[in-house]
């Protein structure tokens, strides 16, 4: 009789339902009409839910609610809510299994734990009054801290047996990922990556760590010395095959060199950004000399290997142009 009517009435109806078995029971005995339409229908949000998706799979067979399962759902920072925890638990016990999911709320901190046949098992999700989200792995008395989310979206990812869980690694919303090393409380930060393709490589311990080499996708390498916040550029390789040398101190760094693979050897001098070229020496032993301001250098001597020195030509010199009589007045 459902088919009978309107099909903008259909949807009225299926909005009235909100149990995601009943919305899964609606879309299975009617898939290729009302089902679709409404799990397609921005109004009808409810019909989006993961749950529905567990619901229309439980009825088919497909699906069996497990500890993986409820795992995952606990897992599910978007998704999970404290009355699909409630539905997962009724619908496992429908099924005859005894597992489920208990929360409990002590001093402003929320504990979701397994359940098994009424007993309380392993810790799996834990939020502080703070808003951060922890996340665990491991069975009962033996719950180990594998990753940690924060309100602002940063993730934080653990390795290491319970009590001694270390961090490894920091995801933040913008695409910046965080690499560390060391023990508990002594983590060091080791790389970082950002979504411009920059990677960046620091050495020393925790809260001292300096940066020592920064890549490039282009497959551009700068090299740098020094502590931490005076880091200064010293080097630079390029893949084909040359490097430059600068010297000065943090963002003042000037470029003094410039080695090629042939051997061929570039000086400069002058502050940052007005580097100029004033000497060149070739792999055969010649060394050409260079006057003039940056991007306007020009050759003032050319010393030959045979220790033969070649002065440019001067440059031209053109004549008055010869101004014409004044016209003869009659």
């Amino acid at each position: 009789m459902l088919l009978t009517i309107f099909p903008e009435l259909q949807l009225e109806i299926a909005r009235f339902l909100t149990d995601p078995s009943d919305c899964a029971a609606l879309c299975l005995a009617v898939p290729r009409g009302l089902g679709l339409a409404a799990l397609r229908h921005r109004g009808l949000p409810q019909y989006k839910d993961i749950l529905v998706s567990v619901a229309m799979r439980l009825a088919t067979g497909e699906l069996q609610i497990d500890e993986a399962l409820l795992r995952r759902y606990l897992w599910d920072r978007r998704r999970m809510t404290s009355e699909g925890c409630k539905w997962l638990t009724a619908a496992a016990q429908r099924t005859g299994s005894p597992l489920g999911i208990v929360r409990s709320v002590l001093q402003g901190w929320e504990r979701w734990h397994l359940t098994a046949g009424g007993a309380e098992g392993a810790l799996v999700r834990r939020k502080q009054p703070n808003g951060v989200i922890a996340l665990f792995e491991g069975e009962r008395g033996a719950e180990r801290k594998v990753r940690a989310e924060w309100p602002d979206g940063t993730v934080s990812v653990f390795e290491g047996e319970k009590g001694d869980e270390r961090r490894v690694r920091v995801e933040r919303p913008d695409g910046s990922i965080f690499f560390f090393e060391g023990e508990k409380y002594a983590e060091r930060e080791v790389r970082a990556e950002r979504p411009d393709g920059r990677v960046f490589f620091f050495e020393g311990e925790k809260d001292a760590e300096r940066l020592v080499r920064e890549q490039h996708y282009d497959g551009r390498v700068f090299f740098f010395e020094g502590e931490r916040d005076a880091e200064r550029r010293v080097r630079l390789e390029r893949l084909d095959g040359s490097i430059s040398f600068f010297e000065g101190e943090r963002d003042v760094e000037r470029w003094v060199r410039r080695e090629r693979p042939d051997g061929t050897i570039t000086y400069f001098e002058g502050e940052r950004k007005a580097e100029r070229k004033v000497r060149v020496e070739r792999p055969d032993g010649g060394v050409i000399h260079y006057a003039g301001e940056r991007g306007a250098e020009r050759i003032v001597r050319e010393e030959l290997p045979d220790g033969t020195t070649i002065l440019p030509p001067p440059p031209p010199t053109h004549p008055l142009p010869r101004l014409p009589h004044p016209p003869i007045l009659h």
